[in-house]
């Protein structure tokens, strides 16, 4: 029968027990994945692959066979088309202390939202904008389209 030391145990109750706070700490999540997708994130270049987690500040772009989907901790969903660019500037999601916050930037391509917890709690602090204006969500649904430049 294998021996278990006091150091082996420790490591894993500590693993189990830090497993939930690491989940906790992503804005978001990759939930599919297909073609050339990537995640900017502090000069490096990452693949979104299923599982990785999405913060505030990271951008999500799509090369030309390439979409992603992904779901926000309020469970905002959110996918990109093929060639497009989408960036993360700001997300909240701790309703107990009032701190809400989506807003986004579509830079180019395609983005299907919707809108999740923040937005029926506090649809005013949902925010989407393009090179052409800013779409303040209350709660639903939309398909933007931005042409690549």
């Amino acid at each position: 029968m294998p021996r278990i030391s006091k150091h082996g145990i420790a490591l894993g109750l500590g693993a189990l027990l830090l497993a939930p706070l690491a989940a906790q700490a992503a804005d978001g999540m990759v939930k599919t994945s297909a073609g050339a997708a990537y995640i900017h994130r502090q000069g490096a270049k990452l693949p979104a692959q299923v599982g990785v987690a999405l913060d505030a500040k990271d951008i999500l772009e799509t090369g030309a066979d390439g979409a992603v989907g992904i779901t926000m901790q309020d469970n905002s969903r959110f996918s990109l088309g093929p060639n497009s660019r989408f960036v993360v500037e700001d997300f909240a999601f701790d309703p107990h202390q009032n701190r809400l916050a989506f807003v986004g930037r579509v830079e180019s391509g395609t983005l299907s939202f919707n809108s999740g917890d923040i937005g029926k709690l506090a649809p005013d602090r949902v925010r989407l904008t393009t090179p052409l204006g800013t779409i303040g969500l209350r709660g639903t649904a939309l398909l933007i389209q931005v042409p690549n430049r």
